[in-house]
């Protein structure tokens, strides 16, 4: 647990100290900026978990049912890098042409998620990645 999950932690018992001496949740709430709903939860959770129920929990981003399949991702990862100077649009067909069946905005939000959105950043990362697959050929020698 790291130091600052145990600050929190503390922080939160003297919330739920400071009620307990009150007596009076209203206005315990009221002096510390935060609202009823969010003591409740906060005294849930102890009750619930104890010290370790008041760390934070690690949340992790949801998978969209929409999103581009990781095969395809990796699709257009490849041949991004063959023509990293070209738009979403043109990749796009290209890859159609190849039977590689893909929307010109399944190209657009990879890259964007990528931070690859220019043509810039394309060549940029194009050119990183040739220079690592160097790298790990030369160390496997």
């Amino acid at each position: 647990m790291g130091a600052t999950e145990e600050q929190l932690i503390r922080a939160k018992l003297g919330i739920l100290a400071l009620v307990g001496e009150l007596k009076n949740v209203t206005l315990a709430c009221q002096l510390l900026g935060i609202s009823r709903s969010q003591f409740y939860a906060m005294k849930s959770a102890y009750e619930i978990g104890g010290r370790e129920g008041l760390a934070p929990r690690v949340r992790r981003r949801p998978v969209m049912q929409n999103h581009t399949p990781v095969h395809l991702e990796e699709q257009i990862l490849l041949k991004t890098l063959e023509h990293r100077t070209i738009s979403y649009l043109a990749l796009a067909a290209r890859m159609r042409a190849e039977g590689i069946n893909v929307a010109p905005s399944n190209i657009r939000y990879v890259w964007q998620r990528h931070g690859l959105s220019t043509a810039r950043a394309r060549v940029r990362w194009a050119r990183h990645a040739k220079l690592s697959s160097k790298g790990k050929e030369g160390s496997n020698a």
